[in-house]
Protein backbone atom coordinates (compact mmCIF):
# COMPACT_ATOMS: atom_id res chain seq x y z
CA UNK A 1 0.00 0.00 0.00
CA UNK A 2 1.29 3.69 -0.66
CA UNK A 3 0.95 5.78 1.97
CA UNK A 4 0.74 9.79 0.75
CA UNK A 5 1.54 12.23 3.37
CA UNK A 6 -0.43 15.55 2.85
CA UNK A 7 1.91 19.14 2.11
CA UNK A 8 1.15 21.85 4.44
CA UNK A 9 1.46 25.13 3.54
CA UNK A 10 3.64 26.96 6.17
CA UNK A 11 5.05 30.56 5.97
CA UNK A 12 8.04 28.78 4.80
CA UNK A 13 6.57 28.83 1.44
CA UNK A 14 5.57 32.24 1.40
CA UNK A 15 6.88 33.98 -1.52
CA UNK A 16 6.00 37.55 -0.24
CA UNK A 17 3.97 38.03 -3.44
CA UNK A 18 0.17 37.38 -2.68
CA UNK A 19 -1.21 36.06 -6.19
CA UNK A 20 1.88 33.33 -6.50
CA UNK A 21 0.98 32.54 -2.61
CA UNK A 22 -2.75 32.14 -3.06
CA UNK A 23 -1.84 29.92 -6.27
CA UNK A 24 0.68 27.77 -4.41
CA UNK A 25 -1.43 27.18 -1.64
CA UNK A 26 -4.29 26.31 -4.11
CA UNK A 27 -1.67 23.52 -6.33
CA UNK A 28 -1.35 22.07 -3.02
CA UNK A 29 -4.63 21.54 -2.07
CA UNK A 30 -5.10 20.11 -5.28
CA UNK A 31 -1.76 17.95 -4.54
CA UNK A 32 -3.60 17.07 -1.50
CA UNK A 33 -6.48 15.64 -3.71
CA UNK A 34 -4.28 13.39 -5.62
CA UNK A 35 -2.66 11.88 -2.82
CA UNK A 36 -5.51 11.39 -1.30
CA UNK A 37 -7.53 9.63 -4.43
CA UNK A 38 -4.19 7.75 -4.75
CA UNK A 39 -4.26 6.41 -0.88
CA UNK A 40 -8.10 5.80 -1.45
CA UNK A 41 -6.90 3.49 -4.83
CA UNK A 42 -9.78 5.39 -6.84
CA UNK A 43 -10.56 4.07 -10.16
CA UNK A 44 -9.42 5.85 -13.25
CA UNK A 45 -12.87 7.18 -13.64
CA UNK A 46 -12.71 8.58 -10.14
CA UNK A 47 -8.94 10.06 -10.05
CA UNK A 48 -9.06 11.62 -13.86
CA UNK A 49 -11.28 14.66 -12.03
CA UNK A 50 -8.46 15.62 -9.55
CA UNK A 51 -5.80 14.67 -12.08
CA UNK A 52 -7.16 16.53 -14.40
CA UNK A 53 -7.79 19.86 -12.34
CA UNK A 54 -4.23 19.63 -11.23
CA UNK A 55 -2.97 19.69 -15.15
CA UNK A 56 -5.19 22.45 -15.97
CA UNK A 57 -4.58 24.30 -12.78
CA UNK A 58 -1.02 23.93 -13.05
CA UNK A 59 -0.72 25.26 -16.27
CA UNK A 60 -3.26 29.02 -14.97
CA UNK A 61 -0.83 28.94 -12.42
CA UNK A 62 2.62 28.85 -14.76
CA UNK A 63 1.20 31.35 -17.21
CA UNK A 64 0.22 33.86 -14.50
CA UNK A 65 3.88 33.17 -12.87
CA UNK A 66 5.47 33.66 -16.30
CA UNK A 67 3.49 36.86 -17.18
CA UNK A 68 4.75 38.22 -14.07
CA UNK A 69 8.21 37.32 -14.78
CA UNK A 70 7.80 38.80 -18.55
CA UNK A 71 6.37 42.18 -17.16
CA UNK A 72 9.12 42.93 -14.54
CA UNK A 73 11.96 41.28 -17.15
CA UNK A 74 12.63 38.98 -14.54
CA UNK A 75 16.45 37.49 -16.10
CA UNK A 76 15.82 34.04 -15.12
CA UNK A 77 12.45 33.85 -17.16
CA UNK A 78 14.04 31.61 -19.68
CA UNK A 79 15.02 29.01 -17.55
CA UNK A 80 12.57 29.02 -15.26
CA UNK A 81 10.09 29.00 -18.15
CA UNK A 82 11.52 25.87 -19.48
CA UNK A 83 11.37 24.12 -15.94
CA UNK A 84 7.67 24.85 -15.95
CA UNK A 85 7.31 23.55 -19.81
CA UNK A 86 9.36 20.08 -18.36
CA UNK A 87 6.91 19.72 -15.43
CA UNK A 88 3.61 20.10 -17.33
CA UNK A 89 5.21 17.63 -19.95
CA UNK A 90 6.05 14.74 -17.51
CA UNK A 91 2.70 15.53 -15.54
CA UNK A 92 0.90 15.22 -18.46
CA UNK A 93 2.76 12.23 -20.02
CA UNK A 94 2.10 10.33 -16.66
CA UNK A 95 -1.39 11.31 -15.52
CA UNK A 96 -2.97 10.20 -19.09
CA UNK A 97 -1.09 6.94 -18.23
CA UNK A 98 -2.62 6.49 -14.99
CA UNK A 99 -6.28 8.21 -16.31
CA UNK A 100 -6.12 5.03 -18.97
CA UNK A 101 -5.58 2.51 -16.12
CA UNK A 102 -1.65 2.53 -15.77
CA UNK A 103 -1.28 2.58 -11.96
CA UNK A 104 3.21 1.41 -11.87
CA UNK A 105 4.19 4.81 -11.66
CA UNK A 106 2.15 5.94 -8.94
CA UNK A 107 4.53 6.10 -6.25
CA UNK A 108 7.29 7.96 -8.93
CA UNK A 109 3.99 10.26 -9.18
CA UNK A 110 3.37 11.10 -6.30
CA UNK A 111 6.88 11.91 -4.81
CA UNK A 112 7.18 14.09 -8.15
CA UNK A 113 4.23 15.72 -7.24
CA UNK A 114 5.77 16.59 -3.87
CA UNK A 115 9.18 17.29 -3.92
CA UNK A 116 9.13 19.78 -7.11
CA UNK A 117 6.14 21.78 -5.84
CA UNK A 118 7.98 21.86 -2.60
CA UNK A 119 11.61 22.58 -4.37
CA UNK A 120 10.17 24.67 -7.11
CA UNK A 121 8.11 27.21 -4.50
CA UNK A 122 11.84 27.27 -2.48
CA UNK A 123 14.45 27.47 -4.87
CA UNK A 124 12.91 29.03 -7.82
CA UNK A 125 9.91 30.91 -7.24
CA UNK A 126 11.56 32.81 -3.90
CA UNK A 127 14.29 33.99 -6.05
CA UNK A 128 11.65 35.37 -8.59
CA UNK A 129 9.73 36.70 -6.58
CA UNK A 130 12.47 38.40 -4.82
CA UNK A 131 13.01 39.99 -7.75
CA UNK A 132 9.53 41.27 -8.81
CA UNK A 133 9.11 42.61 -4.90
CA UNK A 134 12.39 44.58 -5.49
CA UNK A 135 12.12 45.51 -9.13
CA UNK A 136 8.13 45.79 -9.99
CA UNK A 137 6.05 45.84 -6.71
CA UNK A 138 3.21 47.79 -8.65
CA UNK A 139 2.86 44.36 -10.61
CA UNK A 140 1.63 42.68 -7.07
CA UNK A 141 0.05 45.35 -5.48
CA UNK A 142 -3.28 43.88 -6.34
CA UNK A 143 -5.55 41.33 -4.09
CA UNK A 144 -4.71 37.53 -5.00
CA UNK A 145 -7.71 35.15 -6.08
CA UNK A 146 -9.22 33.46 -3.54
CA UNK A 147 -8.70 29.39 -3.74
CA UNK A 148 -12.69 29.22 -3.15
CA UNK A 149 -13.09 31.15 -6.83
CA UNK A 150 -11.48 27.84 -8.44
CA UNK A 151 -13.67 25.64 -10.48
CA UNK A 152 -13.33 21.98 -11.10
CA UNK A 153 -12.25 21.05 -14.69
CA UNK A 154 -14.50 18.81 -16.84
CA UNK A 155 -12.98 15.11 -17.97
CA UNK A 156 -11.87 14.96 -21.39
CA UNK A 157 -13.72 11.86 -22.50
CA UNK A 158 -10.68 10.35 -24.07
CA UNK A 159 -9.06 10.80 -20.97
CA UNK A 160 -6.16 12.19 -22.61
CA UNK A 161 -4.38 15.49 -21.16
CA UNK A 162 -3.68 18.13 -23.63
Amino acid sequence: MIVMQRIHWTSVYSTGVAQMDSQHQWMMELVNRVLSAFSRKDAPELLSPSLLSLVEYTREHFRDEEALMKSSAYPGQADHKAAHNEHVRWLAHEITGIVKGDRTNLESVRDFLKTWLINHILEEDKKTAAYILENAPHLVDRPAPSASDRTPVVVRKSGRVH
